[in-house]
């Protein structure tokens, strides 16, 4: 009789221990039934960067020229830009020749429509 009872209690803790694993069982995996959230944000190039490429965007039709920081001091490139394009913190100026700039968009003065090659 006493074989009989320890198997019993034996029995009724595996099934009580089988009864708490369910909830967790069906909690765990990859998908728990909440969203995944991520967040991200731009850093200041970043935003720069993006505010370059629809700036330009925004300007009228005709050369384009941009303006860029050196050791020397600012000075202007000597292509008008064919293209700008913002990829993370840096900008892509693709010029008409063909040449191509890729610049942290912090050494980006300005972009403007303004040639600096006019005779004022």
């Amino acid at each position: 009789m006493k074989r009989q009872r320890k198997s019993t209690i034996a029995f009724s803790v595996v099934w009580i221990l089988g009864l708490l694993a369910i909830p967790a069982w069906g909690q765990s995996g990859p998908d728990m039934g909440r969203p995944n959230i991520s967040v991200e944000f731009d850093n200041e190039l970043v935003t720069l960067a993006k505010g370059y490429e629809e700036a330009f965007k925004r300007l009228p039709a005709g050369p384009k020229f941009a303006i860029v920081k050196t050791p020397e001091g600012p000075v202007y490139l000597d292509d008008s830009i064919r293209e700008l394009e913002a990829a993370g913190g840096v900008v892509i100026l693709r010029m008409q020749k063909g040449v191509v700039h890729a610049m942290n968009a912090g050494d980006v003065v300005r972009i403007t429509n303004e040639n600096p090659n006019s005779k004022r």
